[in-house]
């Protein structure tokens, strides 16, 4: 019985470890996809990219640690002052957010040149549009995209 109950306590180990490690494997893959869209959008040279690498990735490191703080998964609000509550922390995040946003501004400056730097958080937000766009459409095929290129012609024909 010991023996039994110790292959199970293994095996959700490391069935536990291999989807960290698969969670992990996809940050870094995402955060490699990011670093080489900044390299062509912002046209970084290679020391650039070894300068810039570090700082992006403890910026990231930042703005993620502060979605992570504080996430319960209480379900949603189901009275208006809770909703009230729930807002106001969401927006002192997104104040926070910002906040470690313009921290790095000056990070970044000490490796981009004026244009990049200009460029940055644009090309930033680009980037988190595509993901977003592309998990959205992942995860339910059917729905519908309302940007105008995807609309389609009415039909006449009636």
């Amino acid at each position: 019985m010991k023996q039994i109950l110790l292959f199970f306590t293994f095996f959700l180990i490391a069935i536990t470890g291999m989807a960290d490690e698969k969670k992990n494997n996809f940050r870094e893959k995402l955060f490699n996809a990011k670093l080489s869209e900044f390299a062509v959008k912002l046209k970084m040279s290679q020391e650039q990219m070894s300068d810039f690498k570090p700082i992006y990735r403890q910026y990231q490191q930042d703005i993620m640690n502060l979605w992570r703080k504080d996430r319960k998964t209480t379900g949603k609000p189901t009275t208006t002052a809770e909703a009230a509550t729930h807002m106001k922390k969401q927006l002192e995040k997104q104040k926070k957010a910002q906040q470690i946003r313009i921290d790095y501004v000056d990070k970044f400056a000490k490796v981009l040149t004026a244009e990049q730097l200009m460029r940055l958080y644009y090309t930033e937000d680009q980037i988190q549009y595509k993901l977003m766009h592309r998990m959205s459409h992942s995860s339910n095929p059917n729905r519908k995209c309302h940007n105008r290129e995807h609309f389609s012609k009415p039909n006449n024909d009636k």
